[in-house]
């Protein structure tokens, strides 16, 4: 059995998978594809989505993507894309109710203030 010439590969999707399973697929891409080192720009470049594109563009402003290096551009990416989501808590059904009460537990509720 003969694999072809070319795999093809889809372009990059955020709600599909995360930004650094993607770079694991695209480097895969290059070695089964031989793709040369001035090559792998171009490449990554057609195989984003055009909502990744646009972010590359606007992150790089004014510089062009297809100037930097494919280090370079990965790495802006990575940095942009895999950032940790802030956590904020949510009061419980219970925690909100005592709010509106004015049972905090001991401590001051929202929107009260201390007068000593």
């Amino acid at each position: 059995m003969t694999l072809p010439q070319s795999i093809p590969m889809e372009v990059f999707n955020e709600e599909v998978e995360t930004f650094a399973s993607y770079l694991d697929r695209l480097k895969m891409f290059f070695t089964k594809n031989n793709v040369p080192n001035d090559k792998k720009v171009p490449t990554m470049i057609t195989l984003l989505s055009a909502k990744t594109y646009a972010l590359l563009k606007n992150l790089l402003e004014p510089e062009k993507p297809k100037d930097k290096s494919f280090r370079e551009m990965t790495a802006i990416l990575e940095k942009q894309l895999n950032q940790k989501p802030l956590v904020f808590s949510k009061l419980s059904n219970s925690q909100a109710e005592s709010s509106r009460r004015g049972d905090c537990g001991g401590v001051l509720c929202p929107g009260e203030e201390t007068f000593n």
